[in-house]
């Protein structure tokens, strides 16, 4: 993963986060961890889709939350168009869900969670690269995931650590890019794109684990669409914002 994001011309020094950033990345990582072990604990027990459907729900939380910590103002264009993929989000879940269950709450658990990691992503992309921000977060959640393999893991196989790193690579890259988005863009506006992983997981339920999808599930992919292409447009139209090496300088 470190060629991937190495910057030419970088030094090593610019991978290590700064010292007085020190607590930002500690509360990030554990954040961040307890979020996936939540998600983790929902997929135990839930189908593919189900739980990405109930995870999907963070860009709500995120929109709400920015408004209150980071003192975002949402249009109420935007929150239109927020409010149009969560409708696809809900089609696409009601076929499924008549009672609230113990993993359907973890898997609420953790949209929170990484709603909140994304607030405080916000606030370090202004003063850190992006690049330190995914080295130094994955750290904390590596220390963490040290101590719970020590206590409860099991000896994995080859294959089993060849799905670990891939993992790992697959949510360092989408870290780096969602710092990366969230120099140019507000958290109200970055955050709904993350409703299109609901379709794309259904998808892939179907296709690897012959999961069924319902037909409505073809209604609910559409509303998140065109949430979000509509996003995308009325961003190409407003104003461009500074550049994202004046941010992160």
């Amino acid at each position: 993963m470190g060629p991937m994001l190495w910057q030419k011309g970088g030094r090593i020094a610019s991978l290590l986060p700064r010292r007085d950033l020190f607590w930002d990345f500690l509360v990030r990582g554990l954040l961040i961890f307890t979020a996936q072990a939540a998600y983790y604990y929902a997929l135990m027990h839930m189908k593919l889709a189900d739980a990405t459907v109930l995870n999907a729900t963070a860009p709500i939380f995120s929109a709400l939350l920015a408004i209150f910590m980071l003192g975002e103002r949402v249009p109420p264009d935007r929150w239109l168009l927020i409010l149009v993929g969560f409708a696809g989000v809900v089609v696409i879940i009601q076929p499924g869900f008549q009672t609230v269950t113990l993993e359907a709450g973890f898997a609420l658990l953790s949209a929170v969670l990484f709603a909140m990691s994304a607030i405080l992503n916000k606030r370090m992309v202004t003063i850190e690269s992006g690049t330190a921000i995914v080295y130094g977060t994955n750290f904390f959640v590596a220390i963490c995931g040290l101590g719970v393999v020590l206590v409860w893991g099991v000896k994995p196989t080859w294959a089993d650590l060849g799905v670990v790193a891939m993992i790992g690579v697959c949510g360092a890259a989408a870290q780096y890019c969602l710092s990366q988005a969230l120099v140019y863009a507000d958290v109200s506006y970055i955050s709904p794109f993350e409703f299109t992983r609901v379709p794309l997981a259904a998808i892939a339920a179907w296709f690897l684990f012959r999961e069924p999808t319902p037909v409505i599930f073809g209604v609910g992919a559409a509303l998140i669409f065109i949430s979000v292409f509509l996003l995308a447009r009325r961003a190409a139209r407003a104003k461009p914002l500074p550049a994202a090496a004046d941010a992160v300088s």
